[in-house]
């Protein structure tokens, strides 16, 4: 097992390419912000 901890798998769809943050930095926000509530 590679992981331990808690992870979640996320697809993001629309033409995100190689860099989230400025293709999609609702989606990019929203992540951050969930996974610190972990």
């Amino acid at each position: 097992k590679k992981f331990s901890g808690h992870y979640e798998h996320r697809q993001l769809a629309g033409g995100i390419g190689h860099n989230l943050p400025q293709e999609a930095p609702q989606a990019f926000v929203q992540a951050i912000i969930d996974v610190s509530k972990v």
